[in-house]
C-alpha cells in the first residue's frame, strides 16, 4: 500500500494554497481516496486489536489469584 501517497498529495495541497491555479487529476484523487480508505481500515484493525489485548489484559488480571 502506498500510504506515503496520503503525505505527498497533503504537501500539494497545502503548496496549492501557495499557487495561483493547483488542481489534482481526478485519477490521482480516486487513488488517494483508495488509499485513505485502506489506511483507515488498517487503523481500525489495529484499534480494535489493541483494545482487545488490553480488555484481555485486564479480565485475566481480575481472575488471577493474589
Amino acid at each position: 500500500m502506498r500510504f506515503h501517497a496520503l503525505t505527498t498529495l497533503k504537501d500539494k495541497r497545502e503548496n496549492g494554497d501557495y499557487e495561483i491555479y493547483s488542481a489534482i487529476e481526478p485519477k490521482t484523487a480516486r487513488e488517494a481516496v483508495e488509499n485513505a480508505k485502506q489506511f483507515l481500515q488498517r487503523i481500525r484493525a489495529y484499534l480494535k486489536s489493541e483494545l482487545e489485548n488490553a480488555s484481555n489484559k485486564k479480565r485475566n488480571q481480575k481472575h488471577k489469584p493474589s
